[in-house]
């Protein structure tokens, strides 16, 4: 009896583990953004798990509109030059300021290959991917964050 204790004990603190460090889950909602609403899925998105990923091993679990999920490595590049400034022009003279942000982009591996693109800033993301031959995006939408085909997108200017 204590073995089987132990060993239910153990399984439960590994998916409390597991479920620690999951960055995306699915939602109930009523938004749909596609003409499919198949197509559409709300997701919450743990800022929290995210940090404690970037720090560790940039392997995290990205979904899938079947509700399942893949996982994907995240490979950091830098959008902007390092020595990217800024020059502010105001009453006829420039003032020339190093350019400070919070944007991290990564590269989304998926089997060797490049899937998509992975932002992150002020705490929240835009992430698009193509899986099975379908483009997948990640944004708020009406301030719910929300899973969509790009190409079965209700708006033409998504």
């Amino acid at each position: 009896m204590k073995k089987v204790f132990y060993l239910l004990s153990f399984f439960l603190f590994f998916n409390a583990l597991q479920a620690q460090e999951k960055v995306f889950d699915f939602l109930e909602s009523k938004l749909i953004v596609t003409q499919n609403e198949n197509n559409s899925k709300s997701l919450s998105f743990n800022n929290v798990n995210l940090v404690n990923i970037l720090q560790t091993d940039n392997k995290i679990l990205i979904p899938l509109l079947n509700l399942q999920f893949i996982n994907v490595e995240l490979e950091e590049f830098s959008v902007l030059d390092n020595n990217h400034t800024l020059i502010i022009q105001s009453a006829g003279e420039q003032e020339i300021q190093p350019f400070q942000s919070d944007l991290q982009s990564f590269y989304i591996r998926y089997n060797d290959d490049i899937i998509g693109t992975f932002l992150y800033f002020d705490n929240n993301v835009i992430v698009t991917y193509k899986v099975d031959n379908r483009q997948l995006e990640i944004n708020k939408v009406e301030d719910e964050l929300i899973l969509f085909d790009v190409n079965d997108c209700i708006a033409e200017n998504s």
